[in-house]
């Protein structure tokens, strides 16, 4: 077995979509009946929705502070004992929301631990045993789990850093947020998933759900322009961070996951019906440089697939004559990787701070981001990349007043938020 980390989102958001399939629930629900800490200091009355959870539109903060159970002087049967319920844990003020939900992405630790959360109370199970029901068991999966234990446990390839010198034995990592990164499976076992992925959702063992929604699925959920790429049910199209770029010519959905000692990859080269696993015990996380295996293996698939690797050009030209106001767009655009509503205390207890971000700024009758210029096209807040290197296109948004709020590239949903002080 191996720790695939953050690949368990996209598992997560599969199991909700069963439950959505056979009706015991709906992706408009309201999911605030299962949050019951859930504040709202952004004052929005439209409420988060079960869909919004599983394309990480929720708008909630991403709060970072007490996610782990470190304490690894214990037993792993000790620290497990220290750890509250996942529902205690996502009412003690970790759903905070600062976003309308459904207009803007964050890759959301927080909302698809809530989808977690409502797929147990909507089975009557905790979690791990939710998705041993309603995922592992009807696929076959009998080598994966939430958290290995036992002889599951005993057959964990041990995760390794590196000193610079030698190999390091990592400790196992247990998280608050077990839904966003906890699952243990062994490549055959989700070698059956994606058997499931591609067989229009079911393998030789089972059936997940109907061909309907296996489509679904894998359909675009949210984008953040028609032409850019998103998000589907748990999974991002597009991938070029593990060798696909920008407007690669087919279209490819996937998900990364780390956690410490392991780096894995699940990608989907959709219209070939292909699917790929990979996963490797070592992280740069834990020492030593990133590793690169998927991203090799994913170019190499590409290009057997595809004929090459090249980036298909966006279905967008520049605008004739520039009517667009470009200092509306100039300033600072962060990840939304932070907390906004974190206090001293919070930051000191390891809330997540902002980090730098990427300037917009005018040059002309154009824009840079980055290394490349980029000009207006025929639609409002939208640009196509004229010169340099970069991706491809770039998108604003703007609040309720006008102004303009965010920019996302064309290359995948993760928005850039404009620094306001």
């Amino acid at each position: 077995l191996f720790r695939i980390g953050s690949v368990s989102k996209a598992l997560t958001a599969l199991a909700v979509s069963r439950l959505v399939d056979d009706g015991r629930l709906r992706w408009d629900d309201d999911v605030a009946p299962y949050a019951s800490g859930m504040t709202n200091p952004g004052g929005f009355r439209d409420p988060v929705r079960l869909e919004h959870l599983v394309t990480h539109t929720g708008g909630f903060d991403q709060v970072g502070y007490g996610r782990r159970v470190r304490r690894t002087e214990l037993t792993l049967a000790e620290r497990k004992a220290l750890r509250p319920s996942l529902g205690e844990f996502l009412n003690d003020r970790m759903l905070r929301r600062v976003r309308p939900a459904g207009e803007h992405f964050v890759y959301d630790t927080y909302g698809i631990s809530l989808a977690g959360h409502v797929l147990g109370e909507a089975t009557g199970l905790s979690y791990r045993d939710a998705m041993q029901l309603e995922l592992f068991g009807p696929l076959g999966m009998t080598r994966s789990a939430v958290e290995a234990e036992g002889d599951l446990l005993d057959d964990l390839a041990v995760g390794y850093g590196w000193n610079g010198s030698a190999y390091v034995a990592q400790p196992y990592e247990l998280y608050m947020s077990m839904p966003a990164s906890s699952i243990d499976a062994t490549p055959a076992d989700m070698a059956r998933l994606m058997e499931a992925l591609t067989g229009g959702g079911a393998n030789a063992h089972g059936r997940l759900y109907s061909e309907a929604m296996a489509a679904e699925v894998l359909g675009p959920q949210y984008r953040p322009h028609p032409a850019f790429s998103g998000m589907s049910h748990g999974f991002w199209e597009s991938l070029p961070s593990v060798g696909l770029p920008d407007g690669y010519g087919t279209r490819v959905l996937g998900h990364g996951g780390t956690m410490l000692g392991y780096a894995t990859s699940l990608t989907l080269f959709v219209e070939a019906n292909v699917a790929v696993f990979t996963v490797a015990n070592r992280h740069a996380e834990a020492g030593g440089p990133w590793v690169q295996v998927a991203a090799r293996v994913n170019e190499a698939v590409g290009r057997a697939l595809n004929g090459s690797v090249d980036a298909k050009p966006l279905a967008l030209e520049p605008s004739r004559g520039t009517t667009a106001d470009l200092d509306a767009y100039e300033g600072e655009y962060v990840r939304g990787l932070y907390c906004e509503t974190c206090t001293e205390a919070e930051f000191a207890r390891g809330g997540w701070r902002r980090s730098s971000g990427t300037a917009v700024t005018r040059e002309g009758e154009r824009l840079r981001f980055r290394d490349a210029l980029y000009a207006p096209s025929e639609e409002a807040d939208v640009f196509v990349r004229v010169a340099g290197e970069g991706e491809q296109g770039l998108v604003f948004k703007r609040d309720a007043s006008g102004q303009v709020v965010s920019v996302t590239t064309s290359g995948g949903p993760v928005e850039r938020y404009r620094v306001q002080d």
